[in-house]
Formats: C-alpha cells, structure tokens, sequence
C-alpha cells in the first residue's frame, strides 16, 4: 500500500484575515478523516495555510479516537513548510480505545511565518486499529 496525502475541503480557496495591528488570532481547521488516511507511516493530511507575517505559538488539537485498539499506537506529527514542529503525538488516541474524544494545547517554539505556508499533520506510526473520525487543529498565532 501507498501512503496516502489528502486535504481539507476548500484548503485551496481560503484565505487568513490580517489585522491592522497585533492580535492573537487562530482558526479552526477540521477534517474528517477515513482509514485509509491513518493505516501507514506517512499518511498526510493538509490542514491549511498560514498568512505571511505572523509568529505562530502553537496548536489546538482535538480528534476523535482514531485508533480504537486497546493498544492504540496511532502516533503523529506537525509540519509547517518543511519544518516538523510537533512530533511524537499521541492526538487521536484515547486511552485504552475508549471512544470519547480527546483535545489539548501543543506548544511549540514560537516559528516566525515569513510567507504563506501548508501546515500538515502527519501519520508516523499507524494505527493499529484506524477508525473514521474528525480531526481539528487551530493554529494559535500572533500578527496582524
């Protein structure tokens, strides 16, 4: 099988607001995710775009329980541009396959956006169990 990359409705067309001046600012992106998108290493998922010049401070995650197994081993990681900002993530996996959803802030080092950028989530380890579900990240950033 052939790692899949898929993205979110309407990633093509949309654009970030600018601000007349500084402001904390985030959207939400959501996806609804198949299990084709979560059964192997490199599995993608385009979230959106970043806008020129703002500094981004980190993430909201929220997802459904991906990996129903018992042992869930779905783990994943952030990419924006090219720079993995967030690896080794266990978002989408409830403890011991519970089917409730889970959610969390994920902090990165502050990265300045210089130009408009793809922000990917990403399949590391696959999950054992893939389940369907629906897959949420904000960017929390600061510009204008």
């Amino acid at each position: 099988m052939t790692a899949s990359t898929v993205s979110r409705p309407g990633i093509a067309t949309e654009t970030q607001p600018k601000f007349a001046g500084p402001v904390l600012n985030g959207r939400v992106w959501s996806v609804e995710v198949a299990t084709t998108s979560l059964d192997e290493a490199a599995d993608t998922v385009n979230m959106g775009y970043l806008p020129a010049g703002v500094t981004l401070l980190g993430f909201i995650g929220f997802a459904d329980d991906l990996d129903t197994g018992v042992s869930a081993a779905l783990i994943s990681k952030i990419t924006v541009g090219s720079t993995d900002v967030k690896t080794g993530m266990t978002l989408g996996q409830a403890a011991t396959g519970l089917t409730s959803s889970v959610s969390s802030f994920i902090a990165i080092e502050p990265l300045a956006i210089t130009e408009e950028t793809l922000v990917k989530w990403a399949v590391t380890t696959a999950a054992d169990t893939p389940a369907a579900g629906t897959l949420c990240l904000t960017p929390v950033y600061l510009g204008n």
